[in-house]
């Protein structure tokens, strides 16, 4: 009985050191290609339009895995600045450039496969900010006083495990609306990008 309950302590001991090795904390950076859509929207006159293109990334984030399945991720991504078109009595200039960003928390899922590799999947909420627009085009001044709007986030990855810290995976996020002028034009933001992870095992 006393040999009984001594495997049983150590068995209890061996679960718990065992545990950490699948809850860990992780950190990560990466860079890609974003695309924002937006509609087009007039004040005093002047149209805007035509800021839609397709500019490079930047993204940091952090994580926590509960175990191998299940985890939690926050994230903050620079989607690039681009600019577009403003027109009023027949005459048209480039904007200045305005910024697009967002942050995220979404709660992930990772399934292994061969060995090395898994696809992570993520689902959570996005909020989604563009900067101030402002500029003058044939003596009429317009602006874009800048908004944010919530929506959600979602993402899919396929990634390898070079060992037990460092992992890249290849990921496509879409995250929801993006709010032009206050809210009175709409469009949506994606981001394709390569990420490079550092876990703490």
């Amino acid at each position: 009985m006393k040999k009984t309950r001594t495997i049983l302590a150590l068995a209890t001991l061996a679960l718990g050191t065992a545990a950490p090795a699948f809850a860990q904390f992780y950190i990560g950076g990466g860079a890609g290609r974003s695309m924002v859509n937006h509609g087009s929207y007039t004040r005093t006159g002047v149209t805007v339009s035509g800021l839609d293109s397709s500019e490079s990334s930047l993204q940091i984030n952090g994580g926590y895995q509960f175990n191998r399945t299940w985890g939690v991720e926050l994230q903050y991504t620079d989607l690039g600045s681009r600019n577009g078109t403003a027109c009023t009595g027949g005459v048209c200039r480039s904007t200045p450039d305005v910024k697009a960003y967002q942050w995220g928390i979404a709660g992930t899922a990772t399934y292994d496969f061969a060995q090395t590799w898994f696809v992570r999947g993520k689902l959570g909420l996005s909020s989604n900010h563009l900067d101030s627009l402002s500029g003058t085009v044939n003596g009429t001044t317009y602006t874009n006083n800048g908004s944010s709007k919530q929506d959600l986030l979602v993402g899919f990855g396929i990634g390898h495990r070079w060992n037990r810290n460092v992992t890249t995976r290849v990921e496509y996020e879409r995250f929801g609306k993006f709010a032009l002028d206050n809210g009175s034009a709409e469009g949506t933001g994606s981001n394709i990008g390569l990420r490079f992870e550092y876990s703490f095992q």
